[in-house]
């Protein structure tokens, strides 16, 4: 694989089912930007101790319900308008896609 395919787009236009369903057909890896502040905004309502492992374990999750909650979608929506936490998030997909074969939705 010698590229990498983001999508981009508004809240509940069909990014994840595009992007998910390409990255299938294409044998590429899928990742979803949103996790990433689903999952911190979970550790950040859930749990007063987070560390790097918690965060490292986002790329094995199989399980993803429990961050799809109305408190934990707003937490959420929080944070990614920090700047700050952005600029993480970023850099993190950034080194996770240095090699190529991702489809990355945001």
């Amino acid at each position: 694989m010698t590229f990498n395919i983001a999508i981009d787009g508004l809240t509940a236009s069909g990014k994840t089912s595009i992007g998910y369903s390409l990255a299938k057909r294409l044998n590429f890896n899928f990742i979803d930007s949103g996790l990433f502040y689903r999952y911190l905004a979970y550790y950040n309502i859930n749990s007063t101790n987070f560390n790097q492992h918690t965060y490292d374990n986002l790329i094995n999750c199989s399980n993803l319900s429990a961050f799809y909650s109305l408190d934990i979608s707003q937490k959420a929506s929080e944070l990614s308008k920090d700047k700050e936490i952005r600029t993480l998030i970023n850099q993190e997909i950034k080194k996770l896609t240095k090699k190529k074969g991702f489809v990355v939705v945001g």
